[in-house]
């Protein structure tokens, strides 16, 4: 596909040369000027990174989790994650296509909690089958989380610039590769004597944090071309 991929020329005189402290100044410039002057995108940023926080950290020990609490040997541990994947391609989809119709904010407000009220559920029980069965409907809730926070940071971004608003919506998520692990870390590690509890107690704060995230959530505003004030 790269190889057929065809490039749009710039012309040579568009570009400017910049080095790396320009590009940083430019980039606090930016930053400074988002939670300033578009606070509905920054709220969503702030929600999108905690939840991220908790999506990706379950993610990351969720194999350690079913080790530990389930007693699944590796090969149950991928079918499990096949049952979660095929569904979230589908969530992907179809919770896009509602989303079109009813709001990108509604579909990612139930997909968060819905994967929260999962995640609980799987860290109490202790079957097998229903570790499957949560497993297929986490999957539709991750793929409409990260559909719908897509399409909404669309929406809500100012379309000039589009480009910049995304660079730092991957630094926010980037950010929620730390904090995460950082507590899920933390928390294994001061509760270490108490077996299977400390991962329950874990789950439970990163699952804290992503209610956190779902309020900060409720505060944004889904509306089309929202211009900020400077630049």
């Amino acid at each position: 596909m790269l190889f057929v991929f065809r490039e749009i020329q710039i012309p040579l005189k568009s570009l400017r040369r910049s080095d790396a402290r320009v590009v940083y100044k430019s980039a606090l410039i930016g930053l400074k000027d988002l939670l300033k002057n578009n606070r509905n995108v920054a709220l969503f940023l702030i929600a999108f990174s905690l939840i991220s926080d908790g999506i990706l950290t379950i993610q990351t020990y969720f194999a350690l989790v079913m080790d530990a609490m389930y007693k699944i040997p590796d090969t149950q541990k991928y079918l499990v994650t096949i049952v979660m994947f095929i569904p979230m391609i589908i969530g992907n989809y179809t919770l896009g296509r509602v989303g079109d119709k009813i709001g990108h904010k509604p579909i990612m407000f139930w997909s968060c909690l819905v994967v929260s009220i999962l995640m609980a559920l799987v860290l109490l029980s202790s079957s097998v089958t229903v570790l499957y069965v949560l497993a297929a409907f986490l999957g539709i809730g991750w793929g409409g989380f990260y559909v719908a926070s897509r399409a909404l940071m669309v929406k809500i971004s100012p379309k000039e610039r589009l480009g910049e608003y995304f660079g730092f919506y991957s630094s926010f998520y980037r950010f929620a590769s730390i904090v995460g692990p950082l507590v899920w870390g933390i928390t294994t590690l001061s509760l270490k004597t108490y077996g299977v509890f400390k991962y329950q107690i874990a789950g439970f704060m990163i699952i804290a944090l992503m209610a956190v995230g779902i309020y900060v959530l409720t505060k944004v505003r889904e509306e089309a071309n929202m211009e900020p004030k400077s630049v």
